[in-house]
């Protein structure tokens, strides 16, 4: 069963932006998402050979489900993932090479920091605006894809394994501009109930594509030891947010906005013209295609949280 941001709690919602969330999330000292300040990163020279390997392969069977505080895309492998991470870097030593690489606790990690271990992708989903801030301002959309090392690759990642989360920052374009497209068949065919039982199904030829999840420049990026962004707000999850950002039009950030309400209602939804769309271009059949909104808080973002004098490490 996919991981979510979440996925096992039940009853938060966005009001107050996480701010009345129990437990770890209140008491925490590696929450996210985090302000992200220019200028006060430990930079490092990390060669290719040791950073993440970001091939995610392609995936048929898609479905977005609507959980009422936010839309998560599912899918079936179609070409296999190849990505991985080295052993150092999954616990915060991403140019440590040979034996000796801390846990956690303090504890020495079988094999070598250069050892490279699985990420197994689980879902991803969206944000609006986002969690994390560059130097305190916030984007649009920011887009988690929740991935999974196995226990059977690093023991040390206990039963659940170790999650490492992917953050991707939109900006906004004029609807007369030309946004990135890889957005616009999920926020134009968002479902209008509640509930894994009424995900929507896309067509068995749509291919979701991995490599147009990521921005054109995946070279730049920070990482830092943080949480789960929801509810049980679970710690020593490795983040990397990247920092080149596609864009999205204005329409499409409405879209997704009205469709996020926490109301937890049905969404009314209403047909786009086919005039309006590429489709060719969305690989989607005419006809198919709506915008849906709710009445209620169109938030669904968690406030950044303090930092306690985590290392926040990028990439150069």
């Amino acid at each position: 069963m996919p991981i979510a941001e979440g996925g096992a709690s039940v009853g938060f919602d966005y009001t107050l932006s996480g701010v009345d969330w129990p437990g770890l999330c209140q008491t925490g000292q590696r929450q996210s998402p985090i302000n992200i300040v220019s200028g006060s990163e430990t930079w490092l020279d990390v060669p290719e050979s040791l950073r993440p390997n970001l091939d995610f392969g392609t995936g048929t069977a898609v479905k977005v489900i609507n959980f009422g505080r936010y839309f998560q895309v599912l899918w079936t492998p179609l070409r296999p993932p190849n990505a991985s991470v080295t052993l150092g870097a999954l616990f915060g030593q991403p140019n440590f090479t040979g034996p000796g690489v801390l846990g956690p606790n303090g504890t020495v990690i079988p094999g070598n920091g250069e050892d490279r271990v699985p990420l197994i992708p689980q879902q991803w989903h969206l944000h609006t605006p986002s969690e994390h801030a560059i130097d305190g301002k916030l984007a649009v959309i920011e887009a988690h894809l929740v991935t999974l090392v196995p226990n059977t690759s690093v023991p040390a990642c206990g039963s659940a394994g170790c999650t490492q989360v992917f953050g991707v920052l939109y900006d906004i374009v004029e609807d007369t501009e030309l946004p990135d497209t890889f957005l616009s068949p999920f926020l134009y065919d968002l479902p209008e109930s509640i509930g894994t039982q009424y995900g929507d199904n896309f067509t068995s030829d749509f291919v979701l594509d991995f490599a147009e999840f990521f921005p054109n420049d995946t070279s730049d990026y920070v990482t830092y030891s943080g949480s789960l962004t929801t509810p049980p707000c679970t710690e020593n999850v490795l983040w990397t947010v990247l920092l080149s950002n596609p864009t999205v039009s204005i329409s499409q950030v409405e879209t997704l906005a009205n469709g996020q309400a926490v109301t937890q209602r049905p969404l009314e939804c209403y047909p786009v013209p086919d005039s309006d769309l590429n489709l060719e271009q969305l690989q989607k059949p005419s006809g198919t295609f709506q915008i849906c909104s709710a009445q209620g808080q169109r938030e669904s973002d968690r406030f950044p949280q303090a930092l306690h004098g985590r290392m926040v490490t990028r990439y150069a």
